[in-house]
């Protein structure tokens, strides 16, 4: 098969190609479950040990040893997460199979996020998580190095899920998402009307009443059972169509998966919405499987910066709140991308450095703004940008008939490095020395030492 688009199957012919799997590497292995997949293990899969006949089994078997391949050269990733992936990755696929856009929630590394980008290469992927780490980018460079045209296809924006902006176009996916985080997935689900597919993981009590937890003794469930029937409900409930299955339990233990599809869009409203916005929908969501558009809609934007100093910049002290839209538009694909990485996500947690700057005015009625004086501090470095605000309301006027205004200005490190207290202060003593010749009559009352 030379097509970038893997065909859905059918259960059954997944359930045997997975046993297939287990048989053909040995698992489970309980001793080696929890061992690193380094670069020494890729003899263990051997691509002359599939028999290419063009067959649809002997298409996703040679994909199969290509994906476990590279996940052992990126040496990153524990040898039970590679077949407890590739099977969710299979089973999503097959479920929603024109899906052209997806977001991995709480995705850790974003392991499955490549694999669903194999199974079909018009796709896009957006993983989320309070952390990136470093394995993420690992994986990245090894899977884009192997498959070129992936590149640009995938972004890791570090944020909570409560920032997500889900939407129709685009399936959420979570896996083995610990406790409270799968109720949080289904929330995005239920108010997005968007796809889902979910394997929960860690069900607690903790977060339930004393007549929840009575109704489980007395219905003699699992705590698993009742929580995840508790889910479904809530998503039948919003209208959606689920299906309930399992991964193999060789695979994993927590192997139930939740494949929901949300009502149709209503075609008259999807239409209207699009206009009012002024957008357009890369596809649109219409039952349980995707219609895409024609070729140049699945096009991604033009490649554009990954970080937009000018409204991350202005970003106040701590780990901001900020939106992660994730539809299958233009202008989403465009936001996720200034948003997306590790330099963009150091902006956003870098604390910021503060000083004053009392200045007497140049001669006018008129004083001089904070973003004036802001602009004379975005000319001293490259790599720093400021802003400013006014400390006092009306300012000081002397005997002597000058006028004192205070400024609080902030600067922030444009790149990944945060920007030191020293760093911050000896820009702002050089802006001190350079206001008074940008502005002429300007005067500052104290420069610092």
């Amino acid at each position: 098969m030379t097509t970038a688009v893997a065909p859905a199957r059918g259960l059954a012919v997944i359930k045997e190609e997975l046993q297939g799997i287990a048989v053909a590497h040995n698992w489970p292995c309980p001793k080696r479950k929890n061992n690193s997949l380094q670069p020494r293990h890729v003899e263990e899969f051997e691509l002359d040990s599939v028999e290419e006949d063009g067959t649809e089994a002997s298409y996703f078997a040679a994909l199969f040893i290509r994906f476990a391949r590279v996940i052992c050269n990126a040496d990153c990733v524990v040898r039970k997460e590679l077949f407890e992936t590739w099977a969710m990755a299979l089973h999503v696929h097959d479920h929603f199979p024109n899906v052209l856009r997806f977001a991995d929630m709480a995705s850790g590394h974003g392991l499955l996020s490549w694999a669903l980008l194999l199974l079909n290469e018009n796709r896009t992927a957006i993983c989320v998580d309070v952390r990136m780490p470093k394995s993420a980018e690992k994986l990245r460079d090894a899977f884009c190095a192997e498959w070129p045209h992936l590149e640009g296809r995938w972004d890791f924006v570090e944020g909570k899920l409560e920032y997500v902006e889900p939407a129709p176009s685009t399936l959420i996916v979570g896996v083995h998402c610990c406790g409270p985080l799968s109720d949080k997935v289904v929330d995005l689900a239920i108010k997005g009307k968007s796809p889902l597919a979910l394997v929960p993981c860690c069900h607690t009590n903790k977060h339930l009443s004393k007549e929840q937890r009575q109704d489980i003794m007395k219905q003699s469930w699992t705590l698993a059972d009742w929580i995840d029937k508790h889910r479904i409900d809530r998503l039948e409930e919003a209208n959606f169509d689920v299906v309930e299955g399992t991964i193999p339990k060789v695979f994993t233990p927590k192997n139930r998966i939740i494949l929901a599809t949300p009502p149709p869009v209503l075609e008259n409203l999807t239409t209207a919405v699009w206009e009012e916005t002024n957008l357009e929908p890369v596809n649109k969501f219409l039952g349980s499987k995707m219609e895409s558009k024609d070729a140049d809609s699945t096009s991604l934007p033009p490649p554009q910066s990954i970080i937009d100093n000018e409204s991350i910049c202005r970003v106040p002290f701590g780990l901001p709140a900020f939106a992660i839209p994730i539809a299958d538009i233009h202008s989403s694909h465009e936001s996720i991308r200034k948003i997306s990485g590790r330099a963009a996500a150091n902006l956003r947690k870098g604390h910021p450095r503060t000083y004053s700057l009392s200045l007497f005015q140049p001669p006018g009625p008129i004083a001089l703004t904070p973003d004036q004086v802001a602009s004379v501090a975005n000319t001293l470095d490259e790599n720093v940008c400021a802003w400013g605000s006014f400390v006092d309301k009306e300012g000081f006027l002397y005997k002597d008939g000058r006028l004192c205004r205070t400024y609080r200005l902030t600067y922030r490190s444009k790149g990944e490095a945060v920007l030191t207290k020293a760093e911050a202060k000896a820009i702002h003593i050089q802006l001190c020395h350079k206001v008074e010749e940008f502005y002429p009559g300007a005067q500052v009352r104290q420069i610092p030492r």
